[in-house]
């Protein structure tokens, strides 16, 4: 059963990239390198996100094992965003009961919630009564996450990507339900503010860091340019959202914050096509992490991509 009053982070979420050996086990000394880098700066981290985390990708020793050194380290109790998701709901609610246990052993920090991308694994056809169940097994709260070229790559052309609007409105009566991260067009963005109109406390973050950037959700930004921009990100992301910071009367000056945009939308430009792969290797570059080693498929960076990963490093200066 859901804690009585859960509450979700708004702001700058931070989705780790999951720090490998070579062979395949998680590099502890990167993790901690990557979480002192990014930690004082971002209102939340995201573990296991499908996208820059890896996810289902992941073994579940793999995943487990990450969920318990971030919450290990974690000593300032920045709130986790953990998901869950796995390949079958089966699969799910085994992590969610084996990653609740973690969060018991650790000292139970609060401010936990989890993320699910329910399309990877279920069809919209049954799913409020789906998270019904799933809800009594945990006392946790759920952000749900809509990606349709996620869920397009893992099943295949012909299914249905996106969470039906009349599905969500019947979900978000849940109260365990309690937000979404959002990829897709404006138009199915505002159908979805339309059907949990009802939710005074339902979150909706920018799952896509462009569109945030452009017009940002109110609750905040999924940013996994935050892995190696955080500071920057910390800053366009108060900007944005019109948040002063403790103690400042002003916000960054506008041309500041143009050239921030401007760097933080090319660093997207060069992790658009495999943000696992290509986060990883800048990161390697700059020596937060020792390796570059993915379990997704290692593409070859597209011709020309060297070229302009040499050219950001030289006009910001990262090297």
């Amino acid at each position: 059963m859901v804690a009585e009053n859960p509450q979700t982070p708004r702001g700058l979420i931070c989705p780790l990239i999951t720090p490998l050996t070579a062979g395949g086990d998680l590099d502890l000394p990167s993790l901690e390198r990557l979480l002192g880098h990014v930690r004082r700066f971002a209102d939340a981290l995201l573990v296991g996100d499908l996208i820059w985390g890896e996810g289902v990708a992941l073994s579940g020793a793999v995943r487990l094992a990450l969920l318990a050194a971030v919450l290990d380290a974690n000593r300032d109790h920045k709130p986790l965003l953990v998901t869950v998701t796995g390949r079958h709901p089966a699969d799910t609610l085994g992590f969610i009961r084996a990653a609740e246990a973690l969060v018991a052993r650790s000292g139970d920090p609060g401010g936990v919630c989890w993320v699910d991308y329910p399309l990877v694994y279920h069809s919209n056809r049954g799913l409020p009564q789906f998270y019904r169940a799933l809800a009594s097994e945990t006392r946790f709260p759920f952000i749900l996450a809509n990606h349709p070229s996620l869920v397009q790559g893992l099943k295949g052309p012909g299914r249905l990507t996106n969470i039906r609007t009349s599905v969500l409105k019947k979900i978000s009566a849940n109260p365990a339900l309690m937000g979404l991260i959002f990829v897709g067009d404006l138009s199915r963005a505002l159908n979805y503010h339309l059907a949990v109109r009802g939710r005074d406390m339902f979150t909706f973050y920018d799952g896509d860091e462009w569109g945030f950037l452009k017009s940002p959700a109110s609750g905040g930004v999924v940013a996994g340019g935050s892995n190696l921009l955080p500071s920057i990100w910390k800053a366009v992301t108060r900007s944005s959202l019109n948040w002063l910071e403790e103690g400042r009367r002003f916000l960054p000056h506008p041309a500041t914050l143009l050239e921030s945009g401007i760097m933080l939308r090319t660093l997207g430009e060069l992790c658009r096509s495999a943000p696992a792969v290509q986060i990883k290797t800048i990161l390697q570059r700059v020596g937060i992490i020792a390796s570059d080693a993915v379990v997704t498929p290692a593409l070859s960076h597209a011709p020309g991509w060297e070229a302009d990963l040499k050219a950001f490093f030289s006009a910001y200066d990262l090297l």
